[in-house]
């Protein structure tokens, strides 16, 4: 039950990332903060990071904790979102 619950928010954060192209500005750019990245796109840092956090939460972390960093593989968790 819980995952068709979840299951509607990782969707959501799944067509998040792909509207705001998070996998190819990471591509591009490697590991950046979440800050960097709403910077980017023009977001507000914090509900894009909680979008990265969600991105993450299937397949565990793609976070460096260190530096607060988010590779590419943090929004590829889902086929759905692959650069171009």
């Amino acid at each position: 039950m819980m995952g068709m619950i979840t299951g509607a928010w990782v969707a959501q954060a799944v067509h998040v990332a792909d509207q705001l192209c998070l996998a190819d500005i990471l591509a591009d750019e490697g590991p950046r903060t979440a800050r960097h990245l709403a910077a980017r796109v023009d977001a507000d840092a914090d509900p894009l990071y909680r979008v990265l956090r969600a991105l993450g939460s299937d397949a565990g972390p793609h976070r460096n904790a260190r530096r607060n960093t988010w590779n590419r593989q943090s929004v590829e968790v889902h086929p759905m979102v692959r650069p171009s």
